[in-house]
């Protein structure tokens, strides 16, 4: 067991290193923090964590001159999500953590191929395909608290919106969304987890996260977005491999006794 020193660091760090990167790009908080808490918690509380600074961390970039069509964008991409949440919080809740892991995965390294092939939707899309991304998308915010990956996949192949408009609605798509998890959430959340110290060191980190990362997306141009959007996503599923091969082993070893 960490001590809890220990732990509070280790979890202020990752709070500060997945608010920079979600003040840059607009996404990517609990493609990184679930992983990298994962390591020391359980996935029901690295999700509870990640879910109430990933709503907080997304409010300054979501406000930041958003227009009635990012705001109607993000609120169709909530609606569709609704979908696929409760049967993620299902499988969370219920099932064993190698299955959330296993999830987490799998839709990072989908998302990883579509971008970095520069997939682009050739048309509108119809409701059935919306349909389909909010399940996914609803299914991952309820399994893994990261609908990250199946957004974004859909945000970078519409080639007719640009990158500060992407970042304004997959940050206000994700305050919604983590808005729809947190009460199912909150019923599995430790108490330790909760105390005054250990959320002002982690609200610290955050701001100074965002305030970092805010400088970093000011100087980023589409090719930089798209780069750093590809190596986020690597980083992400190394990140998610971690724990899943950890809980593959130890599933391995008692099968074999």
């Amino acid at each position: 067991m960490i001590a809890p020193d220990l732990l509070m660091l280790f979890l202020a760090a990752t709070v500060f290193f997945a608010s920079l990167v979600r003040t840059a790009t607009g996404f990517g908080f609990a493609l990184l923090a679930v992983p990298m808490m994962g390591l020391v918690l359980e996935p029901t509380s690295a999700v509870g964590i990640s879910v109430i600074f990933q709503i907080v961390s997304g409010v300054p970039i979501a406000v930041q001159g958003l227009s009635r069509d990012e705001w109607y964008y993000a609120l169709k991409l909530v609606g569709v999500a609704l979908i696929g949440l409760f049967p993620g919080l299902i499988v969370l809740l219920v099932l064993p953590p190698v299955f959330a892991r296993a999830m987490l995965v799998a839709s990072v390294l989908l998302a990883l191929i579509f971008i970095a092939r520069r997939v682009a939707f050739k048309a509108k899309l119809s409701f059935s395909q919306w349909a389909g991304i909010g399940l996914c998308a609803g299914f991952m915010q309820g399994v893994a608290g990261a609908s990250g990956p199946p957004i974004l996949a859909a945000l970078h192949a519409d080639v007719s919106i640009g990158i500060a408009s992407k970042r304004r609605i997959m940050a206000l798509f994700f305050v919604f969304a983590g808005l729809l998890a947190i009460p199912p959430i909150m019923l599995n959340f430790p108490e330790e987890l909760l105390e005054w110290k250990f959320l002002g060191a982690l609200f610290l980190a955050m701001l100074i996260g965002i305030a970092a990362g805010q400088q970093l997306f000011s100087r980023m141009d589409a090719n930089h977005f798209h780069r750093a959007t590809v190596v986020l996503l690597v980083v992400s599923l190394g990140l998610a491999c971690y724990p899943l091969i950890r809980d593959l082993g130890h599933l391995t070893g008692i099968l074999i006794e």
